[in-house]
């Protein structure tokens, strides 16, 4: 049996009537469109009652058609079930995420520091000096041993011509706690600072413009003996220190330095007798580094401690140490 087809249901339904009696074999439309959710019209219902009216009756609109009440499908799963299943064989849930709190809003800042993190992208980086090297050290890091040519004399490492270095020559501190039997001539030094600090004469607008304090780091030059000279002398410079310092400083930077004290020579008889060489820093427009108004200061330790007078010789040679020590001329850069 071929199966039955319907076409257009809503404006034929008075002529299905007859057709209802007279062809049993055709389903009602419940039968051939199950509804399971109840929400379409009931087609047997109004077949059966144009079968029992004489005269067929058009159905003019929808309103004189009947519907069954509409109830919401049920939830595919259930939820409430599921969590207490759950909750029997031990499984475990984990709890909500906590809210993380919301940040504190940041406090103000001063007027004034407000006003330069606004600015700071006007305001130059500050200018680094380098760093030096460490100051503990048992020996002097910086040892070299003067050479002396036709031309001039040359500083070379000390460890190039010679095994000797500051070591082998004793402190005053060390002759004063091991006194020798016999009295012997003895070279013997000083202590000597490795570093010297350069502090800018304007400090406010250094604060601004510069990272650190430039230290400087002094080399020990050592003076073979000599007729002269017979005991030799060590020779503490700074100078190569404060020309490396200042040789890639701005013009802005070099001018807060104008002025400013600094320690040059340091010369070392090893019989108790100092020469110190002291300087103001100048500079040029055209970035040389001079040295001006020099002046000495002459120390003799022999007078501290008459003891060290069994390690000297008598009289002390040279007689006149300002013969013998090294001037920076003020019109050369350094």
């Amino acid at each position: 049996m071929n199966p039955p087809i319907i076409l257009n249901l809503m404006p034929t339904l008075a002529p299905l009537t007859g057709l209802n009696s007279q062809f049993p074999e055709i389903l009602p439309l419940s039968a051939l469109f199950p509804d399971p959710f109840g929400t379409l019209i009931n087609a047997a219902a109004v077949l059966a009652a144009q079968s029992t009216s004489t005269s067929p009756t058009p159905i003019s609109s929808a309103s004189d058609l009947s519907f069954e009440e509409i109830s919401p499908p049920p939830l595919p799963i259930n939820y409430d079930w599921v969590a207490l299943n759950l909750e029997l064989v031990g499984v475990h849930v984990l709890p909500p995420s906590p809210v993380p709190p919301l940040p504190r809003p940041l406090s103000l800042l001063p007027p004034i520091e407000e006003a330069r993190v606004e600015n700071q992208e006007n305001i130059p980086p500050k200018f680094c000096f380098p760093e030096p090297c460490a100051a503990r050290h048992l020996a002097h890091p910086h040892q070299f041993h003067a050479v002396y040519t036709a031309c001039r004399t040359k500083n070379r490492p000390l460890c190039e011509v010679s095994v000797n270095n500051l070591l082998s020559i004793p402190t005053v501190a060390y002759l004063a706690e091991t006194p020798c039997a016999f009295p012997s001539v003895t070279p013997f030094r000083v202590f000597v600072p490795h570093h010297i600090h350069i502090k800018p004469t304007v400090p406010e607008l250094a604060q601004q413009l510069i990272e650190n304090t430039p230290t400087a780091c002094g080399r020990a030059i050592c003076y073979a003996p000599s007729p002269a000279i017979p005991l030799g002398f060590v020779r503490y410079t700074f100078t190569f220190a404060i020309k490396n310092l200042f040789r890639e400083a701005p013009n802005e930077i070099r001018e807060l330095f104008i002025g400013f004290l600094v320690i040059l020579n340091i010369h070392d008889f090893l019989d108790g007798r100092q020469v110190t060489t002291y300087s103001y820093l100048a500079f040029s427009a055209e970035g040389g580094i001079y040295c001006i108004d020099q002046g000495y200061h002459c120390e003799d330790v022999v007078r501290v401690a008459p003891f060290l007078l069994s390690h000297t010789l008598t009289p002390c040679i040279p007689a006149d140490p300002l013969d013998h020590i090294v001037i920076m001329p003020s019109t050369l850069p350094l």
